[in-house]
């Protein structure tokens, strides 16, 4: 007969150490589960943010170039921007400054892909909220020299981490937390 040391050995089950090791691997792939899932979301948040700084530095190179306006329209309730450029008579500067492209009829329309001189609009990508614009009207305008209107465009995660785009008032576009 066996004795019953020899019978514990062939018996299915896990050893101690088979088990702590189960436990560590299923442990970690909850922790990057998790983790994953909010660097991504940062990620996008980021990448966000950068894309709308391009896109205003963008505008304010083509304003110079061209000797006109642009003009961002945000809406924060679709979570979308639109750039547009003006296509009327640019007038003189006012007096203290004001607004130089006034026929609000010359604007170009929103069209589906990025052109020179074309409207375009970009959405924000999925997780990212386009949650607040400080410019009046949701707009920022570019003068014909390259200078917008100073003003901050807030972006939020799904996780609640903002983004902010600040824009001041001589042209340094800059990301902020």
């Amino acid at each position: 007969m066996r004795s019953g040391a020899a019978g514990r050995c062939g018996e299915r089950g896990l050893s101690l150490v088979e088990l702590v090791v189960v436990v560590a691997i299923g442990g970690l792939v909850l922790v990057l589960a998790f983790g994953g899932q909010n660097m991504l979301a940062e990620r996008r948040l980021t990448g966000a943010a950068r894309k709308l700084l391009t896109d205003i530095r963008t505008m304010e190179q083509r304003a110079r170039a061209e000797r006109t306006c642009y003009r961002v329209s945000f809406s924060p309730s679709a979570d979308t921007y639109t750039m547009e450029r003006y296509t009327g008579t640019v007038s003189p500067a006012p007096p203290g400054g004001g607004s130089q492209c006034n026929d609000t009829g010359a604007w170009a329309g929103p069209v589906e892909r990025e052109n020179p001189g074309d409207a375009f609009s970009r959405r924000m990508p999925r997780g990212v909220d386009l949650a607040s614009t400080t410019f009046a009207g949701d707009v920022l305008t570019i003068s014909p020299l390259g200078n917008p209107n100073a003003g901050t465009v807030t972006l939020r995660s799904s996780g609640g981490a903002t983004r902010r785009v600040v824009v001041e008032a001589f042209g340094r576009v800059r990301m902020g937390p």
